[in-house]
């Protein structure tokens, strides 16, 4: 049987009105025996490391793969990502050590930098026209890095993870993990460049101790559960500049339901606006141009911006 204790401690920096920083330490203690883990998460000093190594063990023998605890508020954090899902974030700094029984001992940090706003934004943003009536899928589109990171971080993710049916794999574009944030992920593993998909094709799935069934080689990915991406890079195989000065631009995205999605505009002014249209974000890719200008998304997204140059040929005005 082997065993593995990870201490980890999340240093959150923000910033709205004033500047604030939250601290959070975790525990977790995981035993692994003939494919099977058993696993103890929770906040540091909740319980001792001995009481955690019983409680993974059981968990082993019942089949479970994880008991967590948390005295702060759980929601706050994905299934496997130690980044909160909060607005605002600047920075975050992980301290972790790593000591197993097969006589690994590390400790390592990383200085992480989320914050999406850069100078490319305000430009398009001073050269894009103001709203109007009935104008919205008269004009052409630009879609900014963070609307998305919203529309397709999650289905891509998805496809290096488990392939859905249904999720078509994008063409003509190369992503990547460029490893360069987290140099060690939360198993030990070193991490290194790797490509996930190009023209259509998945090169590489993500690889954690706990996924990696095959026992190929571990992708450096591991988070407090499973999966954590601290890279997501698109990166298309042609870019183009801009080429009109008549177009809105789409600073936001949100999936209502099934084809039906808010788009929020912003214009040069700093006015925002949301309408709602019925269409396939899936559709679009086909008949879009990226721009030479690169921006950052939601935390780990990073790529270019998007011009499409007809969007009344994929949505129509829902509402």
């Amino acid at each position: 049987m082997e065993w593995e204790v990870l201490h980890l401690k999340v240093i959150t920096q923000k910033k709205y009105f004033k500047y604030t920083e939250l601290v959070d330490d975790f525990t977790r203690v995981r035993v692994i025996n003939n494919n099977k883990i058993g696993v103890s998460l929770y906040h540091k000093g909740a319980l001792s490391i001995e009481n955690q190594l019983e409680q993974a063990i059981l968990n082993l023998e019942k089949g479970d793969y994880t008991e967590s605890h948390f005295q702060g508020p759980a929601e706050h954090y994905g299934d496997s990502n130690p980044i909160k899902k909060e607005n605002f974030l600047e920075r975050v700094i992980l301290n972790y050590s790593i000591k197993t029984s097969n006589g690994l001992s590390m400790n390592n940090k990383a200085v992480i930098n989320t914050i999406e706003k850069d100078q490319r934004e305000n430009l398009f943003l001073l050269n894009s026209i103001t709203f109007e009536d009935d104008s919205f899928l008269e004009y052409s589109w630009i879609i900014s890095p963070h609307a998305l990171s919203k529309i397709y971080y999650n289905e891509w993710l998805n496809l290096l993870i488990q392939q859905p049916a249904d999720t078509h794999i994008p063409n003509n574009l190369v992503i990547r993990d460029r490893a360069h944030n987290l140099k060690v992920d939360l198993e030990g593993t070193k991490k290194s460049p790797i490509i996930f998909i190009k023209d259509g094709k998945i090169i590489n799935r993500i690889r954690t101790i706990q996924s990696n069934k095959s026992k190929e080689r571990l992708t450096g990915h591991s988070g407090l559960y499973s999966h954590f991406l601290t890279d997501f890079s698109v990166e298309p195989n042609t870019k183009t500049r801009l080429s009109t000065s008549k177009y809105l631009v789409v600073s936001d995205t949100y999936k209502v339901e099934k084809n039906i999605w808010s788009v929020t505009f912003t214009d040069r002014h700093n006015n925002q606006l949301t309408k709602f249209f019925k269409g396939n974000f899936k559709n679009i890719l086909s008949h879009s141009v990226w721009l030479n200008s690169q921006g950052k998304g939601v935390f780990p997204w990073e790529s270019p911006w998007l011009f499409v140059p007809e969007p009344k040929g994929t949505f129509r005005e829902f509402l």
